[in-house]
């Protein structure tokens, strides 16, 4: 099998796990532990997103016996870009696409730029309701 290009397990779960909350249309909290379960996931690990997801304020929790998490805007309003870079950080194909280079004599910096603009245009125009 070939390596590709790839987006991290925890952006990939984060989507999974917000498409499903965007199902869910807020109408009650669902439980981490459950989707977990059903996705074969570790419950740390998605505990570990869920707390990205609420300092990015993408999800909200609710405590108590009928606690969970429901998202905290509307999946219309929610990028996947805003879902990458709270879990992962800004978007970069490449450091020297997002930061300062220190290699005078490269001259690829100008399009791996372009590219990286244009990737992070698709993801800032890509909602998670389009996603459903």
């Amino acid at each position: 099998m070939p390596n590709n290009i790839k987006l991290s397990k925890k952006i990939h779960v984060a989507v999974r796990w917000l498409s499903y909350l965007a199902k869910n249309k807020n109408l009650n909290p669902k439980s981490s532990g459950e989707f977990a379960i059903n996705e074969n996931l570790s419950f740390y690990f998605l505990e570990e997103i869920n707390s990205q997801l609420k300092k990015h304020d993408l999800i909200t929790a609710k405590r108590g016996n009928w606690g969970g998490y429901l998202l905290a805007k509307p999946a219309n309003k929610i990028t996947l870009k805003k879902i990458i870079e709270a879990v992962e950080g800004p978007i970069s194909l490449i450091n020297c696409a997002k930061y300062q280079c220190s290699n005078t004599q490269c001259g690829q910096k100008n399009i791996w730029m372009k590219i990286n603009k244009e990737i992070e245009k698709i993801f800032g125009h890509t909602k998670l309701s389009d996603l459903l």
